[in-house]
């Protein structure tokens, strides 16, 4: 097995200004509320737009075309937040503001970690896996093995913020990541005992290594020292 990291795929961001010190962020589409030292952005004092898990990572709500809130200063924000340095992870999600008022800013944080972590679940394993019994729509593997990539790269960056965070409950949210690991896991395995040599051929960008890569840091840095093992054909591959 490679010993690709998680730094070989990162594109390291310098960051050239500060995260919002006022109470309000004027972009150049209009302006959005600022909460909790910039940890927090809210649209017309009514939605909550995007949360800092930490200094470094912000979770930010997908564009969408409903009127509440303008695509355009969705985008500006999250340019500016990458000009700040920070790492951006979209999310479905639509949580007022007043949930914030009624509860702590850690409260907040954990409500978004652990929403992250079902809508994406849902996300990544709605895509029907390679030669599924499913003939009318079939995903090559280097297209599945992208997506989980990504996600297992944003699980890692997620879980390093809230597990660091001794404000946010970490065993409901680790307990629920480990189903997720299991169950990508099972599947996972599964899917590749299916492919085809002709599908590996056609990765030519080793996704289906990066996938690997990133699945393996989630579980040696945030699940195995909590009990996890991981599946005979897993360590087979890995190891």
């Amino acid at each position: 097995m490679s010993t690709l990291t998680l730094n070989h795929f990162a594109q390291p961001i310098v960051p050239s200004v500060p995260l919002p010190s006022e109470p309000v962020l004027w972009l150049p589409s209009g302006g959005l509320d600022v909460e909790d030292a910039g940890q927090l952005f809210a649209f017309a004092r009514r939605w909550i737009v995007s949360v800092g898990l930490s200094g470094k990572v912000f979770l930010v709500v997908r564009a969408r075309s409903e009127r509440y809130l303008p695509s355009n200063l969705l985008h500006e924000l999250m340019g500016y937040l990458v000009a700040c340095g920070v790492d951006i992870i979209p999310i479905d999600y639509r949580c007022p503001l007043s949930w914030r008022y009624g509860s702590s800013s850690a409260s907040i944080r954990f409500l978004w970690a652990s929403e992250f972590f079902s809508t994406s679940r849902h996300l990544l394993f709605q895509a029907p896996m390679p030669l599924s019994n499913d003939p009318r729509v079939y995903l090559p593997l280097e297209s599945l093995a992208m997506d989980a990539a990504m996600f297992w790269q944003d699980v890692h960056l997620v879980a390093t913020a809230v597990f660091a965070d001794p404000l946010i409950p970490g065993d409901p949210l680790r307990a629920k990541l480990m189903q997720i690991s299991r169950a990508w896991e099972l599947s996972w395995n599964q899917t590749l005992a299916q492919a085809g040599e002709h599908e590996f051929a056609n990765d030519q960008k080793a996704w289906t290594l990066r996938c690997d890569v990133f699945w393996r840091n989630v579980v040696q840095v945030h699940l195995q020292p909590h009990g996890y093992r991981m599946m005979p054909a897993t360590m087979a591959r890995l190891l």
